[in-house]
């Protein structure tokens, strides 16, 4: 058991260590540009970060030559350490002697150490998701569906604004705080029965264009990718990061789209604060729903929105 918990560890220092370098430099590189450069359209700084998000998921996929870890291995790598660089693989593996050592009486290394919390970290954060998804399975079974009337009205009305074609239920609930996309391939809009009542035809329509628009962006797919990607490399803060940023520029690019579709930005603005208004109310729920945003775009920033 010990020496397959070094050897995994070995392993992942040599891939996980190549991939937290060039990861750190791109977000880095990312974030100074971002703050250097005018980018002004957030739909275009989200994609700049989903190009951060992809790098771990292309390097897990893809076996790249052009690597920034393998020079930086050599330099760094001290004498008589207990892992060995493998420079043409960027590979880290177990010395000689720990690899010719007694299963019985082998003990653990640092690197074994390092794999059992790294699986240990894994583990959390994947079980995290499966609870959140059984959260979200079962808020989207007790939605009440609405399929004709009012709101169902509304959301045909905000289809059209948008030119979105494909078929999107929606939804009410009295759980959720604030409007919300359930789903990646059955998208459903689900929005806190209280906001029929608080809202006017045409600021609902508009908070149902902002879904919808989460829905044409596919941003749930992309927080799915970020989600599982935090669960392997939790211990990075780039990773943390990506994924704030991800949220943030979601939202406003969102916004953004509901602005130019219908420009209509003051009414779409007390829209907004009363969602507020009421997700505020609802704030004590937030702690009785552990990770519901997990397959839901979250809605963030409200104040710096409006």
């Amino acid at each position: 058991m010990n020496v397959t918990l070094n050897q995994l560890g070995g392993e992942l220092f040599g891939r996980l260590g190549q991939l937290s370098v060039e990861l750190a430099l791109l977000a880095a590189l990312v974030l100074l540009a971002s703050r250097l450069l005018p980018l002004q359209s957030p739909a275009l700084r989200h994609l700049v970060w989903v190009v951060v998000l992809l790098k771990p998921i292309v390097a897990f996929a893809i076996s790249s030559p052009w690597t920034l870890f393998a020079p930086l291995a050599l330099t760094l790598q001290p004498e008589g350490s207990f892992l060995r660089y493998a420079p043409s693989f960027a590979a880290v593996e177990i010395s000689n002697t720990v690899a010719v050592a007694n299963v019985g009486s082998a003990s653990l290394l640092i690197a074994g150490w390092l794999a059992a919390v790294w699986a240990a970290g894994v583990a959390l954060l994947l079980g995290r998701m499966l609870v959140g998804y059984g959260v979200i399975w079962k808020l989207r079974r007790r939605a009440r569906v609405h399929s004709t009337g009012y709101l169902f009205n509304v959301l045909q009305q905000a289809r059209r604004a948008l030119r979105v074609n494909a078929y999107i239920g929606v939804a009410t609930s009295d759980v959720v705080r604030s409007p919300i996309v359930m789903g990646i391939f059955r998208p459903l809009i689900v929005i806190p029965a209280e906001l029929l009542d608080k809202l006017r035809a045409d600021e609902l329509e508009l908070v149902l264009i902002h879904e919808l628009a989460h829905v044409r962006r596919l941003d749930n797919l992309t927080l799915l990718l970020q989600r599982l990607v935090a669960a392997v490399l939790f211990f990075h803060p780039a990773v943390w990061l990506c994924g704030r940023m991800l949220q943030r520029e979601a939202e406003q690019a969102c916004d953004d789209l509901v602005v130019n579709a219908t420009d209509r930005s003051q009414t779409y603005a007390c829209g907004l604060t009363r969602v507020a208004e009421l997700a505020h109310l609802k704030s004590h729920l937030k702690r009785r729903i552990p990770m519901l945003n997990v397959f839901a775009a979250a809605e963030s920033d409200l104040a710096l929105r409006i």
